[in-house]
């Protein structure tokens, strides 16, 4: 199923997508803040479209809700809510000059450091890492400018990248390894491990760490209850990713699923930390063949339309219904949202004279259970609340063995749908 496309012409650094707004980083060191449900009520379609529009665009988890998903399951309409994600996909919307303007709602100097290394908001605030180290501001409605003018600093060590989950940020530091602190602690971040790590995500309560230089790893933590609202996070063991794939190469993982790339080829692995069982914790699913001419794998990331994998030469992303798209080119930036409420569908790559944004939404239509390629969707618990301690890590002695994966599969052949 080919996703659906916006092209917002410019010349962009980054960007970042928040309860209806959209920021664009500017390459000249601007940052213009867009009315993102405005500008998606823009766009004409037809009025049997607009729901589908609005889905792939503002409304990711709409289709998701329970009630919703049991209307979707009947056989005579699925293929008609199908039908009108498929009718949009073969326009190429482009958002012009005028409508640009007309949602713009402020233009300011970007108040971080340029250009950051990575960027993400969490818990209304805007969080950029650099060299110069970990940067945060409010980006509220409440404000004068969209993303305060008058930044803190969280942290000064240089940083790479940033995940954040139950109140902690993560944060690769490249040859000084992976962190943790609680975002509204004032303590000093506490190091997970001294391996190098370029990237890290959150896989349920544990993160995975990557790296090109050395081995990626899954720091696991168990999640132990306090109370009926209350857990805490406690540390076990760091896991190699040549135990979980039974290969090296560079590896990443968000949530239920982790990949490892090597030589054209990349394995998935589901994790199911809950599983009683140790050899079930660790399942090998699938393993993609890439083609030659796309290059080496140089980053990947989940989310649940399914793994995108960036390679020198293009963007593949293995769909969640076993076909994959192809975005062709390098591109300067690109991301993904996979625990945002509303933009769970989008991929957001920023090339030379344009942003494209595209929503993937194949997943409504796949079983969450059975699918080999992308996150399973959940919703988190309401009213969690967690307290945290992060023991530094002893990777050298092991607290339990979770057993490794099961045995390879042979390579999947998918279909190859390209976007230009």
């Amino acid at each position: 199923m080919q996703p659906l496309k916006i092209t917002i012409p410019g010349q962009y650094w980054d960007s970042q997508i928040y309860r209806g707004r959209l920021y664009l980083f500017e390459r000249d060191g601007g940052l213009v803040t867009l009315d993102w449900d405005g500008l998606i009520d823009d766009i004409d379609v037809a009025p049997s479209e607009a729901l589908a529009l609005r889905c792939a665009f503002a409304n990711s988890d709409f289709l998701y809700d329970p009630r919703i998903e049991q209307i979707l399951s009947d056989i005579e309409l699925r293929p008609i809510m199908r039908s009108k994600f498929e009718r949009i996909a073969q326009r190429a919307i482009e958002i012009g000059r005028a409508q640009f303007e007309k949602r713009i709602l402020k233009r300011q100097t970007n108040p971080f450091p340029f250009p950051h290394a990575d960027c993400m908001i969490y818990w209304h605030r805007m969080y950029i890492a650099g060299p110069s180290g970990i940067w945060s501001a409010t980006c509220t409605k409440k404000t004068v400018n969209p993303v305060s003018s008058r930044p803190k600093r969280s942290w000064d060590a240089s940083v790479v990248a940033l995940a954040a989950l139950y109140g902690t940020l993560a944060c690769a530091a490249g040859d000084d390894g992976l962190y943790e602190f609680g975002i509204r602690e004032s303590r000093e971040p506490e190091r997970v491990s001294q391996r190098n790590c370029i990237d890290c995500q959150w896989t349920y309560q544990s993160i995975y760490g990557s790296s090109h230089i050395a081995h990626g790893f899954l720091a696991e933590y168990a999640r132990i209850k306090v109370d009926e609202f209350t857990f805490t996070r406690s540390f076990e063991r760091l896991i190699d990713d040549a135990e979980i794939f039974q290969d090296v190469g560079y590896s990443w993982g968000t949530q239920d699923k982790l990949c490892q790339a090597v030589q054209g080829r990349v394995h998935i692995v589901k994790y199911k930390p809950s599983s009683a069982e140790p050899e079930e914790r660790l399942l090998r699913l699938q393993t993609i063949m890439l083609d030659t001419w796309k290059g080496e794998v140089v980053s990947g990331k989940l989310a649940v339309f399914g793994a995108i994998i960036e390679c020198e030469a293009a963007i593949v992303v293995a769909l969640s219904d076993e076909t994959t798209v192809t975005l062709h080119g390098e591109p300067i930036n690109w991301r993904v949202f996979p625990k945002s409420h509303q933009y769970a569908n989008h991929l957001h790559a920023i090339y030379d004279d344009h942003l494209l944004i595209a929503s993937f939404n194949q997943d409504y239509f796949t079983d969450q259970e059975s699918k080999r390629f992308g996150i399973t969707h959940y919703r988190p618990t309401a009213g969690w609340s967690g307290q945290y301690r992060q023991p530094e890590p002893q990777a050298s002695t092991p607290d339990r063995n979770l057993g490794s994966a099961s045995p390879p599969t042979e390579p999947t052949d998918i279909t190859d749908l390209d976007l230009f």
